[in-house]
């Protein structure tokens, strides 16, 4: 009867730890797809002659652990504004995954500058890119790829 209790208790403790250490993170990119094919295509922009939405990376660094916060700022030009119909976030693999749907929760539009925070999010360690797209009210296309490494904490 005891071992069955101490095996309860320890089953118990081991669901009531799975769901609170998943209420505080966030799986931005999973095993599965990190282990799909690069996507083989260089992604390089040159600016327009018009300027464009600046989205800027405030984090992570380059180099980073598991969970790391993530922020990026999506600024319009002038009187423009974000249309965030346009937001395109991709993971760049084979093929490419759509990051959209995960990280609308994380997005503040209440001011001028739409910021994407994340805290906590978790990737498996390894190369990743991801590309940010978006248009403004003018039309005007901004992107940039976030490359990003992921080392092992231990």
């Amino acid at each position: 009867m005891k071992r069955a209790l101490k095996t309860l208790a320890s089953f118990t403790f081991l669901i009531l730890w799975l769901l609170l250490s998943s209420a505080f993170s966030f799986q931005l990119i999973t095993v599965d797809e990190a282990r799909r094919p690069d996507d083989p295509r260089k992604y390089t922009f040159l600016a327009g002659p018009v300027p464009e939405p600046r989205i800027r990376v405030v984090g992570p660094a380059k180099t980073t652990t598991s969970p790391f916060n993530m922020i990026i700022e999506l600024r319009p030009y002038g009187g423009a504004k974000i249309n965030l119909n346009t937001l395109q976030v991709r993971y760049l693999k084979d093929p490419h995954v759509d990051l959209v749907p995960r990280i609308q929760k994380f997005i503040d539009k209440t001011g001028r500058t739409v910021v994407i925070k994340i805290e906590d999010a978790e990737a498996p360690p390894g190369k990743h890119r991801i590309l940010f797209q978006v248009e403004d009210s003018n039309e005007q296309l901004g992107r940039t790829v976030l490359e990003l490494t992921v080392v092992d904490s231990k």
